[in-house]
């Protein structure tokens, strides 16, 4: 049986670390973009303005738990939100995120959406 894929983005990462959900992943077949990659390591240095510690720390932990895992990393050009799209589209998955733009995008695009709801439930 083949688990359903998932292309998380950042911010969802870093509320899967912050809310210690990453255990929720566990019936995913994660697709990570090299963006998000990207993104978590300048979020982890603290290089995208005011960061919080937190949010710093929980970047890190992300980065950590994907390395583990060794999931793979898929090379994409161009902007972030548009390259989960296009690779979610070709791949058959769904989109990890809390954004709402990105959100309205995918169901435009019949590309399901699973967010964190209370803290602890992916839905």
């Amino acid at each position: 049986m083949n688990s359903a894929r998932l292309i998380p983005d950042t911010n969802f990462l870093v509320y899967l670390v912050k809310y210690r959900m990453l255990d929720e992943l566990g019936p995913y077949n994660l697709i990570v973009i090299n963006q998000i990659i990207d993104e978590l390591k300048k979020l982890s240095e603290g290089k995208r303005g005011k960061t919080k510690v937190a949010d710093r720390v929980a970047a890190s932990i992300a980065l950590t738990f994907l390395k583990t895992k060794k999931v793979k990393i898929e090379r994409q050009n161009g902007e972030t939100d548009d390259a989960i799209l296009l690779v979610a589209k070709k791949r058959g998955a769904a989109i990890g995120t809390m954004d709402k733009e990105l959100s309205k995008k995918a169901e435009k695009l019949n590309i399901p959406v699973i967010k964190i709801r209370q803290k602890k439930y992916l839905y």
